[in-house]
């Protein structure tokens, strides 16, 4: 009976064996269109910014695909480690202010000590989260100024389909029916979500349009490049503490507001 009860509790507590086993019960129409969702814009959004970031810093196409390659690859391993282990929504993901930081430090520092103040800043922001002191600094940072900063980042994207009327009318007309057509049948929007209809309806578009390109779209194993770090006090007085704060307190908060 011991030994029955305590298979019980690792079955049901944090391991691999058990997630695998209830995985594929939970991989349902809903599951799969808002993680698909989740995808598109996780790998859309951040990629402009760290485009722009190489830009900035001179880097070869090479050197950014590898720069690309480990921030998606090695971040969507650990997501899949990460939330199969403990049954939670853990999600790695390159940071998309932190992108923009490294785009202004690549104008004056070098790649090798942008990569040396990443690393310092992980170990500082593992040794906050160790102590406690980001459970207490987000218990005391009240919850409307959380949400302030929330409205603040997406509030943008909001007025932004505004000013697409007035760029594209007949893309962001189509686009925008779509997002209303599910939105409107809730039972469907609970399964489909209406962001992932406007994306489908938007490309459908901007296809016929002859807005996009696909002729030029290929698929190609990637060749990462090992970077090493190096370490400069420039580069850690510049880096370290902001991208901690961006991490911490911009995205982390936000993200226990919502």
């Amino acid at each position: 009976m011991k030994g029955v009860l305590s298979f019980a509790a690792i079955e049901s507590g944090p391991g691999f064996r058990a997630s695998l086993k209830d995985l594929p019960r939970h991989l349902t129409l809903a599951a799969v269109s808002y993680g698909a969702t989740a995808w598109l814009f996780a790998i859309t959004g951040p990629f402009l910014i760290y485009l722009n970031a190489a830009k900035q810093g001179n880097l070869s196409a090479t050197e950014f695909n590898s720069w690309i390659f480990g921030g998606y690859f090695i971040c969507g391993f650990l997501t899949l480690l990460l939330t199969l282990y403990y049954r939670q929504p853990l999600l790695a993901a390159i940071t998309i202010p932190g992108g923009v930081l490294t785009g202004t430090a690549l104008t004056h520092l070098t790649f090798s000590d942008i990569i040396g103040a990443y690393l310092l800043t992980g170990v500082f922001i593992a040794a906050l989260a160790a102590s406690g002191a980001v459970r207490k600094a987000t218990d005391w940072l009240p919850l409307p100024i959380t949400m302030a900063m929330v409205a603040a980042v997406l509030l943008p994207f909001g007025t932004g389909i505004i000013s697409a009327f007035h760029e594209m009318p007949l893309l962001s007309a189509t686009t925008f029916s779509g997002f209303l057509a599910i939105s409107l049948m809730p039972k469907l929007a609970q399964r489909f979500p209406p962001v992932l209809a406007a994306i489908t309806v938007g490309l459908l578009t901007t296809t016929w349009l002859g807005h996009a390109s696909w002729q030029g779209v290929a698929f190609e194993f990637a060749d990462p490049i090992i970077f090493w770090p190096t370490f400069s006090v420039s580069a850690a007085a510049e880096l370290v503490l902001p991208l901690a704060l961006t991490v911490i307190a911009v995205q982390n908060a936000q993200g226990v507001a919502i």
